[in-house]
């Protein structure tokens, strides 16, 4: 459907599929938002500038929803987005994120284990597609989970 208000350039997408694939432009859209022009030129100089293509896959760190996220947050101030950002990216780095994928992927049965003990995860989406995420932590087996589990696995 067309914009609600004729000042605003770009549209909405309906689904959690489009919101990977579907592209207006030089970027996915952003599930139900309608961006400016301003910020349109603001999210475009965000990914040039930290060299981001636009073909770059949904991973949580350089996909058009994550830029969204740090622009909104610092208020559409450019460079605070940007620094924010790189020092998600030097976090990352220093924590060893792709070690946590990789160690999870050799660990298979301890996660296993730690998912029957600590029942979490995403199961779904609400009306606007937003993730609903369960949190068990309040039936979790403290005494049993300590003995089998270590603070550098969980």
């Amino acid at each position: 459907p067309p914009p609600s208000n004729p000042s605003r350039s770009h549209g909405v997408i309906e689904s959690a599929s489009l919101m990977m694939g579907e592209t207006r432009g030089s970027f996915p859209l952003l599930k139900g938002i309608d961006l400016t022009d301003e910020q349109v030129a603001k999210f475009t100089t965000l990914k040039s500038k930290l060299s981001i293509p636009d073909d770059a896959p949904f991973d949580g760190v350089q996909d058009d929803i994550t830029l969204y996220r740090f622009l909104r947050a610092k208020k559409w101030v450019l460079e605070d987005a940007m620094a924010q950002y790189q020092a998600m990216i030097k976090w990352r780095k220093q924590i060893d994120i792709p070690g946590v994928y990789k160690w999870a992927e050799e660990n298979k049965d301890k996660c296993d284990l730690i998912q029957s003990l600590y029942p979490h995860g995403i199961y779904g989406e609400d009306k606007k597609g937003r993730p609903l995420i369960y949190d068990g932590l309040g039936g979790l087996p403290g005494q049993r989970f300590s003995k089998l589990v270590t603070i550098e696995e969980f």
